[in-house]
């Protein structure tokens, strides 16, 4: 489906995580480390907004250590029989791109490989979850 969007979000968003924090660790989770770091979820949430496009939303939000990225298709014409099939040869196809991802948030939080985890949710228009998958670090 949308792949390259979907990279392109994601790479995004990691550059501003990166380039937003310093390397203080310390923190118990990501969801602690991205609050106390001034701007850093702000900047996150700011460029994740800049990526919607027609035909496609994206939010993010993250919990304890869960980084969940919702990618909600508005246009009802797009879910096709076929597209949790599509969607999942995506995770396939993408999953080294998530578990590097993760592993640098890891790394950035002060967090031991393979705390944070990477959640990508395709949603249809009504919310009902069309493919989800999780990404650690390997």
């Amino acid at each position: 489906m949308k792949r390259r969007t979907m990279k392109s979000v994601l790479c995004a968003a990691l550059m501003v995580l990166t380039m937003s924090m310093t390397a203080c660790g310390g923190a118990d989770n990501l969801e602690d480390y991205l609050n106390s770091t001034d701007g850093a979820m702000e900047a996150v949430e700011e460029e994740i907004a800049g990526a919607s496009q027609d035909g496609m939303s994206v939010s993010a939000e993250v919990k304890g250590n869960d980084f969940t990225f919702n990618f909600t298709i508005e246009d009802a014409s797009m879910v096709t029989d076929d597209t949790t099939a599509q969607l999942e040869a995506g995770f396939d196809a993408t999953a080294s791109l998530f578990q590097e991802m993760a592993g640098q948030m890891d790394d950035e939080a002060g967090l031991d490989k393979g705390s944070v985890q990477i959640i990508i949710k395709y949603l249809d228009p009504d919310g009902k979850v069309l493919a989800e998958r999780g990404f650690k670090a390997q």
